[in-house]
């Protein structure tokens, strides 16, 4: 099994795990910070979306804009 092969089945392992997270996320909580330095709740869960998406379109097409 290839890298290629490997990360795309990775990460249909870790899906049900990932949508379950960020389905735990209150929608009144989302601007919750453990720290006021830290990210709150609701930009975490986007940079975990957008890093979602940006690594499907490099394991379907080889890059990413």
């Amino acid at each position: 099994m290839g890298n290629r092969e490997f990360l795309i089945a990775r990460r249909k392992a870790e899906r049900k795990a990932f949508v379950n997270v960020l389905k735990a996320v209150p929608q009144e909580r989302l601007d919750y910070r453990p720290d006021p330095k830290a990210r709150n709740a609701g930009e975490l869960a986007w940079v975990i979306v957008a890093e979602e998406a940006d690594l499907a379109m490099l394991l379907e097409t080889g890059s990413m804009e």
